[in-house]
């Protein structure tokens, strides 16, 4: 076995997420099908040092004198503030565990598009907390524990509406059909506990081809989206209650297609979504236009998540180069997103990377 170098840096990658069928039903008893999308991704990269410092992309570097002052610097942030993610995480790890976390420096840097629904911040929180669990040498928790971890940092520490959906794929890394069974506080997801619902890692019964655009300026924060929904579902309006019901039809459908490699099916659930999401939920005009232009060239598509990125599922060559094409002359970025059956990693594999430089 090869000598690691405990010296190493550690190196921690999250890929964004996006949902295929289900969503938003997940805060209201409902269910989600969803799937990484290794295009983009989040890296955190930890060393040892002689002082602690954080650095991300839009905030830059910061430095501080000990343990005490990182542990201040986490507590009553405001999801805006330079470092947030970062900072209130290492609190939170700091003050739920009893770990002993040596001077180090971490330094985020992400390609996830921000605000258009591919989960960027909670792939910073997860890649923050696999890095300081190696770090210290505490025991990584289970995939449901590191996932309420991760929520707990941004609900509870920053006051971003949240819930699990994000954070179970990208804890998994894989494509996994969520069931909830019960209602959440607020958002718009669920935030189950061990008995609120249930996870199931699918292995696709064939590959699908997917692919995923965006536009920065047509971002929006999913709050926006989720506060008049669930002040409507909370008080007893029967069209949201029903559509409700329905996606979580619409997601287990989906779900069986998927394991299946029924394509057929997988886009008539995700179009389906994305139909009973429009009769509960305004949605904006531009975001419709990038539907409507999959839709055009033949795809399947759905919203990925609430910012108005979206997914569209090709069963063709001709059908996935019109739906770039249309796509693009709209001015969105277009990824291709691939799953296949039989992926190289065993489901529910993961490790740490102490990477020589």
């Amino acid at each position: 076995m090869d000598h690691v170098d405990d010296d190493a840096p550690i190196v921690e990658q999250v890929q964004a997420r996006a949902a295929l069928a289900g969503n938003p039903s997940d805060g209201y008893a409902g269910a989600v099908l969803a799937i990484p999308v290794d295009a983009y991704g989040a890296t955190v990269i930890l060393r040892k040092a002689v002082r602690f410092s954080v650095s991300d992309e839009i905030s830059g570097h910061r430095i501080f004198g000990c343990l005490d002052e990182v542990r201040a610097a986490g507590s009553h942030l405001h999801s805006d503030d330079p470092h947030a993610l970062i900072l209130a995480t290492v609190a939170y790890f700091l003050q739920t565990t009893n770990a002993r976390l040596q001077p180090c420096a971490i330094e985020v840097s992400s390609s996830i598009p921000v605000s258009v629904g591919l989960a960027g911040s909670s792939a910073i929180v997860i890649g923050v907390l696999r890095a300081l669990h190696t770090s210290a040498n505490y025991p990584l928790p289970n995939f449901l524990a590191l996932a309420s971890m991760a929520l707990n940092v941004e609900t509870q520490w920053l006051g971003i509406t949240a819930g699990m959906q994000d954070r179970l794929v990208q804890v998994h890394g894989q494509p996994v059909l969520m069931l909830f069974n019960a209602p959440c506080d607020a958002g718009g997801e669920s935030t189950p506990g061990e008995n609120r619902g249930n996870t199931a890692v699918l292995e696709p019964g064939a590959g699908f081809r997917f692919l995923v655009a965006h536009r920065h300026r047509w971002s929006e924060p999913s709050q926006v989206v989720h506060g008049d929904l669930r002040r409507r579902f909370d008080g007893g309006d029967q069209m949201v209650h029903a559509a409700m019901t329905q996606l979580r039809i619409r997601a287990i459908a989906a779900g069986n297609a998927f394991a299946a490699g029924d394509a057929k099916l997988l886009g008539e659930s995700m179009d389906a979504t994305h139909d009973l999401r429009a009769s509960m939920i305004d949605l904006v005009p531009d975001h419709l236009t990038m539907v409507k232009a999959a839709r055009s060239a033949g795809a399947s598509a759905n919203y990925t998540g609430s910012g108005g990125a979206v997914i569209v599922l090709s069963s063709s060559d001709k059908i996935e180069s019109a739906a770039r094409q249309s796509l693009k002359k709209l001015g969105c970025e277009v990824v291709s997103v691939g799953v296949d059956p039989n992926p190289g990693l065993p489901t529910g594999r993961h490790q740490s990377v102490r990477r020589t430089e």
